[in-house]
């Protein structure tokens, strides 16, 4: 079927967040104050075209929502602000129909926030940590290696963060390195419960009983010289091997069992040199010594200040991990976070599209235990994106945005909404129409975890500017209330796709014979005897390859031939 590829490549999901309200305090506030899109005159890079789609011709799920609410576009605002986005961004935020305004962390207390503002000022000379302990979305990486290269300009270069030797738990290691491992290892994770190790706040663990065991960690990036503190999470008992460090072609020696307790979950050194790999290998010293058992470490600067970006994220995880994780409080309050980000959720109601009884108290529960851990950190709920399973479109989504709100003003926590942020139900499809979310419409793709990361960073920054023009606010909540009316209205998946199916029927066509294909029969031997060509034959039946099967009907136009 012909199609617009310039409609295609921006996709006409125009949400109405541009209605979504504000509350401040006893009031409704319309934060109008930056302006809206502006405008692209440049046309999107080949790579981030969309590729042509059928559904382009069907009216969108969006453009329901925006009539049904009687939205009209957003004038332009000239002012871009200091942390506008690229063209680039602008271009996918315009085709995805996310409205920046609405790029917010919404909280209805403001104290946290006003500490995680003050030590986001003061990063450069102490330091500002974060940690994102979640599912998939986090394990992959790439939001923290955008935050990374975002932030540190602003803030400084405080170091990597956790690491972990990926392969020796049979996973896939984040985007910012490479794993491999010698020798046998076991491993535990926290979506598989009881775990058969003790976790900490990686939620992953590895041991070995081998003393020629090692694992290699490969940067894929040239690694700053101030990268040179290393703290490995371990267990410290008298039956750990000790250590070797190989890295910048030096080895540093690391005893495990101290000689006297000093209370940490870690041993430390300052390597002279990282290069870029490094290597730790397994020392035994005499037969007391069976094994190791690792639950992280982290490379961070030897000079003070700076950002530093923990990745504590475990694919298939759900909320309840936070609280099975034995060693998940001592190895937080030893990371010392400025902000921990909670990212769980999608496995939680991904099988069965419903939020269980029990997920509240397993969401307050792990907020308690952070809180014991890092009182004075500020904790950051995000929820699920749109998400589909077998090609059917979840309706928790909703629910879970709401229960996130709710606790979060009952437990004085920060919420990045990100299933509205992204646009809210059946949107991710545009998302993979961009090549911001892969064909299972769960799971984002490199540049869509990118992408989620740089709104991330610019909810963030525009908070702390909401904030200084607004010291007498207390709160800062979204009205979600449009949106779900809009969602309502949309039309049924099903009224949907009969639409499409309406759309991409071929017309009958004057003067055709209708054609039933036969059993072995293929287009290139029914254009043969029908004197027509196979490209004929798919243009008149609006076909996109040349598969046939047994029974069905071509139209074909032979009559003066």
């Amino acid at each position: 079927m012909p199609t617009n590829p310039r409609n295609d490549a921006r996709p006409a999901r125009k949400t109405i967040l541009a209605l979504l309200c504000l509350t401040l305090g006893g009031g409704v506030y319309t934060d109008v104050s930056h302006g809206a899109l502006t405008p692209v005159g440049e046309r999107a890079s080949e790579d981030d075209k969309a590729p042509p789609s059928i559904a382009s011709t069907v009216e969108r799920p969006a453009e329901v929502k925006k009539r049904a609410l009687g939205q009209e576009r957003v004038s332009p605002d000239d002012s871009a602000g200091p942390h506008a986005f690229s063209v680039e961004d602008q271009e996918r935020i315009e085709r995805l129909g996310l409205q920046p305004d609405t790029f917010r962390v919404q909280f209805h207390d403001r104290r946290s926030i006003d500490r995680l503002r003050a030590s986001w000022r003061q990063a450069r000379q102490d330091g500002l940590r974060i940690v994102h302990v979640g599912d998939s979305h986090v394990q992959n990486g790439a939001i923290h290696k955008e935050l990374r290269s975002l932030l540190r300009p602003e803030l400084g270069d405080g170091g990597h963060g956790l690491l972990f030797p990926y392969s020796a738990a049979k996973t896939y290691a984040p985007k910012s390195y490479r794993s491999r491992h010698r020798g046998r290892w076991t491993y535990a994770k926290s979506w598989k419960l009881p775990a058969e190790l003790p976790l900490g706040v990686t939620g992953m663990s590895v041991e070995t009983r081998n003393p020629d065991a090692s694992f290699t960690l490969t940067f894929k990036e040239p690694v700053p010289d101030h990268w040179r503190r290393l703290r490995i999470y371990c267990d410290r008992g008298r039956k750990s091997f000790d250590l070797k460090v190989d890295s910048g072609g030096r080895t540093t020696v690391i005893r495990v069992h101290p000689k006297e307790d000093d209370g940490k979950p870690y041993v430390e050194a300052v390597l002279p040199k990282v290069g870029q790999s490094v290597r730790v290998r397994m020392r035994r010293r005499g037969p007391r010594q069976k094994r190791f058992q690792l639950h992280g470490m982290s490379l961070e600067s030897v000079n003070q200040g700076g950002l530093v970006v923990h990745n504590g994220g475990v694919g298939a995880s759900r909320f309840r991990a936070i609280l099975h994780e034995a060693h998940f409080e001592s190895h937080l309050t030893a990371l010392e976070p400025d902000l921990v980000i909670v990212e769980y959720g999608t496995n939680d109601y991904l099988y069965e599209d419903r939020i269980k009884p029990e997920l509240e108290s397993e969401i307050r529960e792990s907020i308690g235990r952070i809180r014991r851990a890092v009182p004075d950190a500020m904790i950051l709920l995000v929820s699920a994106q749109d998400l589909y399973r077998k090609s059917k479109n979840l309706k928790s989504g909703v629910t879970y945005s709401d229960l996130l709100h709710k606790i979060a003003a009952e437990e004085s926590v920060g919420i990045f909404d990100w299933y509205w942020i992204s646009g809210g139900g059946r949107t991710l499809p545009a998302w993979r129409d961009a090549r911001l979310a892969r064909k299972d419409l769960i799971h984002l793709t490199s540049r869509g975890y990118r992408f989620k990361g740089r709104l991330l960073a610019h909810a963030l920054r525009e908070t702390f500017g909401w904030l200084d023009q607004n010291p007498s606010a207390e709160r800062l909540v979204l009205d979600r209330e449009p949106l779900k009316r809009a969602l309502a209205a949309m039309p049924s998946e099903a009224e949907l796709a009969s639409r499409a199916a309406e759309e991409t029927a071929p017309k009958p066509l004057e003067g055709a014979i209708i054609y039933r294909v036969k059993p072995g029969e293929c287009l290139a031997g029914i254009a043969t005897r029908n004197g027509v060509t196979v490209k004929e034959i798919m243009t008149w039946n609006r076909m996109k390859n040349r598969r046939v099967h047994a029974g069905r009907e071509l139209q074909l136009v032979v009559g003066n031939r």
